[in-house]
């Protein structure tokens, strides 16, 4: 499933090494069209930590690939653009991405979507992470939910 660019940073570091998918999983696949710029990103002095440790030793099921056609949608930055050709290309089951504008673009273009918020809710139900911890460390990044989006989750979530 492609991510986009607030996922990678983000999802790196809430599961253990672990417990991350091997080769015969479905595997997370993120769009790359240069593996220099996007590398740099995530190894910036403000990342954190087990973000730059994650770059420097990705697992072993992330694959990055670019997609073959590309196009430009004036309101996505390019890795979002990128995200949304690549799961077309890929008829991927799921785009995971988190910007409103992303979201929109990719459920037009007929592609299921889910956010950060989903990914790390099922986590959580499939016991590899605790959702409320989860949260709690994205929130002391860069990082942003609005309370009405975070409070319909965790109402869907008490269920």
């Amino acid at each position: 499933m492609p991510l986009d660019a607030r996922r990678r940073r983000h999802i790196a570091n809430q599961l253990p090494r672990s417990d991350r998918p091997d080769r015969d999983s479905t595997a997370a696949v993120q769009p790359n069209s240069d593996p220099t710029r996007r590398a740099r990103r995530f190894e910036h002095p403000v990342a954190p930590k087990p973000v730059r440790d994650w770059v420097a030793n990705p697992p072993t099921w992330l694959e990055v690939l670019a997609p073959k056609s590309s196009f430009t949608i004036a309101q996505l930055d390019l890795g979002e653009s990128e995200a949304i050709a690549l799961a077309m290309e890929m008829h991927a089951a799921l785009l995971l991405i988190d910007e409103q504008a992303g979201r929109q673009e990719a459920a037009r273009r007929g592609l299921k979507v889910a956010g950060t918020l989903s990914a790390l809710d099922e986590a959580d139900r499939a016991g590899f992470v605790n959702f409320d911890a989860a949260v709690a460390s994205l929130r002391q990044t860069s990082f942003r939910v609005s309370e009405a989006v975070l409070f319909e989750i965790k109402k869907r979530r008490s269920r």
